[in-house]
């Protein structure tokens, strides 16, 4: 969860993520463009059934990778 108290998830590669994204298009989920916000990789967002907004994330930012020692 992040402060704004949305889960984030992180997909590792443009086109795993580009793939999700269209998987829940074509099921015509409540989701979001693919964005770039200016850090690793791009995201989108969607929403379950009840509301509740998710992130998910194309790449591991360098950070996260460093903090939980995975390798690339």
């Amino acid at each position: 969860m992040d402060f704004r108290n949305q889960e984030r998830t992180k997909y590792n590669g443009l086109g795993a993520l580009e793939s999700l994204h269209n998987e829940f298009v074509n099921k015509e989920m409540r989701v979001g463009e693919i964005e770039d916000r200016g850090h690793s990789g791009r995201n989108f967002v969607f929403f379950d059934p009840d509301g509740n907004k998710f992130d998910v994330w194309s790449e591991l930012s360098p950070i996260f990778k460093e903090k939980f020692l995975i390798n690339q």
